[in-house]
């Protein structure tokens, strides 16, 4: 109850700060009705399938977030953290730019997102020079995400011209800066191999295995911790009743001359 109530005030005050949309006539909001940003419906369908902080933040910037050439010209595809994401220290209050960070001015469905993109690939956002990165691995197609976050629904809202999926939580754009510096235009990936001496796929490829390595091992590496506690716990239980067991045996007149 405490966190809900918590999330509805940070809400509150995250959209008293937002810029309001800039459409102002109802002829434009037609227009972006008539190319499938019918932001009342996707709203709604958010709202139902429990987005409620993603559904309230786009009933009131959606139109600002996407311009209308955008609409007119290509698919988009929107990606919804869950409520639970508002709700950490690093994003109570998400900033304009990371939302725009959310949206791909690309049709990208499931069997994109599972297949047709290989691993690595690169997406254009609406947050200039900031792409996101398809991780979704050849061995775990059935688990699919973007800069390590997995998407936990499917088609949301489909109504051909938006596509929303839902994400367990919000893409950091860090992870593409510094893992894929390169995508973002302003350096070379040669310029980065040449200044560091080290091949960046060798780079990638060790720091993915040995994150697949930990997650793998992690509940050997507990197993080992538990049985390694309990030994120095028998191990301190041996000495201490070698030192203090013999206490306990003794008669109250143990030792005393009568």
């Amino acid at each position: 109850m405490a966190s809900k109530l918590s999330l509805a005030f940070l809400l509150l005050v995250f959209l008293s700060i937002l810029p309001r949309p800039t459409i102002s006539t109802a002829a434009q909001e037609t227009n972006h009705h008539d190319h499938g940003l019918n932001v009342g419906m996707i709203s709604s369908v958010l709202s139902n399938k429990g987005y409620i902080a993603m559904s309230l933040i786009l009933e009131q910037i959606l139109p600002t977030l996407i311009p209308s050439e955008v609409t007119h010209n290509t698919t988009i595809t929107i990606f919804c953290p869950l409520d639970k994401a508002f709700l950490s220290s690093k994003h109570p209050q998400p900033p304009f730019t990371l939302l725009q960070y959310h949206i791909a001015p690309l049709r990208l469905d499931r069997e994109a997102l599972q297949s047709s993109l290989p691993y690595e690939s690169m997406v254009d956002t609406l947050l200039p020079h900031h792409p996101l990165v398809v991780t979704t691995t050849p061995h775990h197609s059935d688990h699919a995400s973007i800069n390590g976050v997995k998407v936990t629904d499917w088609d949301i809202y489909n109504n051909g011209h938006v596509i929303v999926h839902g994400v367990e939580d919000f893409f950091d754009p860090a992870f593409q800066t510094l893992l894929y510096p390169w995508y973002d235009g302003r350096v070379t990936k040669n310029e980065i191999e040449s200044s560091t001496g080290k091949d960046s796929n060798t780079e990638l490829g060790r720091l993915s295995w040995v994150k697949e390595v930990m997650e793998q091992k992690f509940f050997l590496v507990m197993a080992v911790l538990v049985f390694a506690g309990s030994c120095i716990s028998l191990a301190c239980l041996r000495r201490w009743n070698r030192q203090y067991g013999g206490y306990a045996h003794r008669k109250p007149n143990d030792g005393i001359l009568v």
